[in-house]
């Protein structure tokens, strides 16, 4: 009885596979837009996520689009990505979330478990210290029609 209930969470895992951040069973594309740079991962599976505005871990299907400035340092090429995609290491601007099954966020400003489906968008923190102008314009059909005016600081804006 035991022996056959491990085997079956084994084949469980096995097939529906796993992700782990920015690597595992993942469909990313990278798409360039009007002062911005969308980020699309589609995790099938289970996918846990240790990334700051982003923590978390889902079960089923996740559409996680991440909007960050253009020209930031670290952004990945445009296109498709396979299994793995580098993520810059700062926040991005905006996340937008869809999540089919069961999916746990760890991060502020929400804690909380969703179960069936679940649309999300959520826009990136700056500090107290920090003097941050932007304008967002971003539909999910259409990731590339995305415009972004991103000013940090007083001078210039």
């Amino acid at each position: 009885m035991v022996r056959g209930s491990i085997i079956a969470i084994a084949l469980t895992v096995g097939l529906t596979g796993c992700s782990v951040d920015d690597s595992g069973l993942l469909l990313a594309q990278v798409i360039p837009a009007d002062g911005a740079v969308v980020v699309d991962i589609y995790y099938l599976g289970g996918a846990v996520r240790t990334a700051g505005l982003d923590a978390g871990a889902s079960l089923g299907f996740s559409r996680r689009s991440y909007i960050y400035p253009a020209g930031l340092a670290g952004l990945p090429e445009n296109g498709w990505h396979w299994l793995h995609v580098p993520l810059p290491r700062s926040r991005p601007i905006a996340l937008a979330t869809q999540t089919y099954g069961l999916d746990t966020r760890a991060a502020e400003p929400e804690l909380s478990v969703a179960l069936g489906y679940e649309a999300m968008t959520v826009m990136a923190y700056a500090s107290s210290d920090t003097s941050i102008e932007y304008g967002l314009a971003y539909r999910p059909d259409d990731p590339a029609a995305t415009t972004l005016f991103n000013c940090e600081g007083l001078e210039g804006c």
